[in-house]
């Protein structure tokens, strides 16, 4: 089958295989809100209110769990979950709840980081560790009229392919807070800190740039993790870039079955087979960059059998030495041995 009568056909069947855009009246994702305990005042009514405000104007259908425990049956319904300012661990149920949404349900989850081990028995999961020793310093970024070293620009951001729709539009990010991430596995950062920054233990030292938000992938769903809760609170959230930050990454969760109405399926060959000329390509680099990357590794290989080769004449000239430094010891002690016995001849005749 042809690429292009292939693309055609994947987009008829994603478009009515039962994964419509959102509800009528235009609409879009569900979204559920976490808020117990101390996620209460990072709430879609409390400090997260402007946040969900604009996810409304959006289209999307803002809930909030306040009680209870997090189960599949309270997560059938929504697309992205949020657990803001994260201060308290799951239950071993909760996290299998969770695990279940994105890896099997390929929903999204949005994290920020309130206790860096109560986060990190869920996201470490997903190949992202939040740094418990210490926090984030940079004084040479410092946010314009804010004094604290602990608040600085975010200018850095990953060019990563699979995950450009967070880092659309974004030139700056206020961040007012929070400790570096570890990443593992299929995590990458999508925000940095830069070399300027490091951490107040220094386990981040000068020069390491920090990430301090990262996204992964694991079964068909997705999840983001930002260090620092309060650059989307409502007295951050319209500073710099942040606002269109938090939209971009809720996109970015969004299941990708969920097609707008507008689109045909012309429009979603044309993507498609758009992606499938960029993956080439990107695979082409990839090649390239690996048959460069071969050359220094053969010419490694080639100096390390001409080490080899060294080694082993060495070793042979060590032995040849042994044997001629035993051939003239045994020499010198013959001969001493005949002038010992010359010497008692000739010391017998004498008498």
């Amino acid at each position: 089958m042809k690429p292009i009568k292939y693309l055609a056909l994947l987009a008829i069947l994603v478009l009515t295989s039962g994964c419509v855009n959102a509800q009528e009246g235009g609409e879009r994702g569900k979204i559920l809100f976490y808020e117990i305990g101390s996620s209460a005042d990072y709430g879609s009514s409390t400090g997260y209110s402007e946040f969900a405000d604009q996810l409304k104007k959006r289209g999307y259908n803002i809930a909030a769990l306040v009680g209870g425990e997090i189960t599949g049956e309270k997560l059938q319904y929504y697309d992205v979950l949020i657990i803001p300012n994260m201060n308290a661990s799951l239950t071993p149920d909760e996290m299998a709840t969770v695990l279940s949404f994105v890896i099997r349900d390929g929903k999204g989850v949005f994290i920020t980081v309130g206790s860096p081990s109560a986060t990190n028995q869920l996201t470490i999961l997903f190949g992202i560790r939040v740094d418990s020793s210490g926090k984030l310093i940079d004084v040479e970024n410092q946010l314009i009229g804010d004094d604290s070293k602990y608040h600085f620009a975010i200018t850095r951001f990953s060019d990563d392919p699979t995950i450009r729709t967070i880092r659309q539009g974004i030139n700056q990010l206020g961040f007012y807070g929070g400790s570096g991430l570890y990443l593992t596995g299929n995590a990458k950062f999508a925000a940095a800190a830069s070399r300027s920054t490091y951490s107040t233990t220094g386990t981040f030292p000068l020069g390491s740039i920090p990430p301090v938000v990262a996204a992964s992938r694991l079964g068909d769903g997705s999840i983001f993790v930002g260090s620092d809760p309060d650059m989307f609170k409502n007295e951050n959230i319209e500073r710099y870039d942040n606002m269109r930050f938090a939209t971009n990454v809720i996109e970015w969760l969004e299941p990708t079955c969920c097609i707008p109405e507008n689109k045909t399926p012309n429009d979603m060959v044309r993507e498609l087979t758009i992606e499938k000329n960029r993956l080439n390509r990107e695979n082409e680099i990839l090649d390239a960059e690996k048959t460069m990357l071969q050359e220094p590794v053969n010419a490694l290989d080639d100096q390390i059998g001409k080490l080899d080769e060294g080694v082993d004449t060495c070793h042979g000239a060590m032995q040849y030495n042994y044997v001629a430094i035993g051939a003239i010891c045994a020499s010198i002690i013959i001969f001493g041995i005949c002038v010992l016995l010359a010497a008692i001849i000739y010391s017998s005749r004498k008498k």
